[in-house]
């Protein structure tokens, strides 16, 4: 790679990788759920809700669960839910607000577009958890009084690729 260039986009993208493998390796408090005697369980309210082998945007999908389906609840923290899989073998976490403590009838049909939001990924429902949606990104879009300027500049700009890896890497930094 000596001697590579690598563009500013391609730096922000893994400065961003590097941010969030960051923040999901810091430590989540799971706390359990009420009582040992007491079995919490809630609904899935997305299509397909995404169980993930831990509590972080990032970790492997290792279970899915549909809409309406009950899982029982082992303990919740930081916006995460931990779940026993589907068949009780193991357990995993999910987005809380992938869940709802109310129980949806197995014979409600809802009006079109009340259900399940049909075909919500999950990097919308992590964006969603963080304030974001493809309306609210629209909106701006279209009524930013922000100049992007200098962002269009810094976009033309070229780094060796040692030096983004040093970045990375915490090199250069005070």
């Amino acid at each position: 790679m000596k001697g590579s260039k690598i563009s500013l986009k391609l730096m922000a993208v893994f400065f961003a990788v590097t941010i969030c493998y960051s923040y999901a390796a810091e430590p989540v408090s799971i706390e359990p759920s009420r009582s040992a005697t007491q079995t919490l369980e809630m609904t899935v309210q997305v299509e397909i809700g995404r169980i993930r082998s831990s509590p972080s945007a990032v970790a492997p999908v290792i279970a899915t669960a549909l809409y309406r389906q009950r899982l029982k609840v082992l303990g919740s923290g930081k916006g995460w839910v931990k779940v026993a899989l589907p068949g009780g073998q193991g357990y995993g976490y999910m987005y809380a607000s992938a869940l709802s403590a109310v129980q949806i009838p197995q014979s409600y049909s809802p009006a079109p577009g009340q259900g399940a939001a049909p075909g919500v990924s999950g990097t919308e429902i992590a964006l969603a958890g963080k304030g974001f949606n493809a309306d609210l990104e629209e909106y701006y879009g279209e009524r930013a009084s922000v100049r992007f300027d200098w962002v269009d500049f810094m976009e033309g700009f070229d780094y060796e690729a040692e030096s983004c890896i040093g970045f990375l890497n915490g090199e250069g930094l005070r």
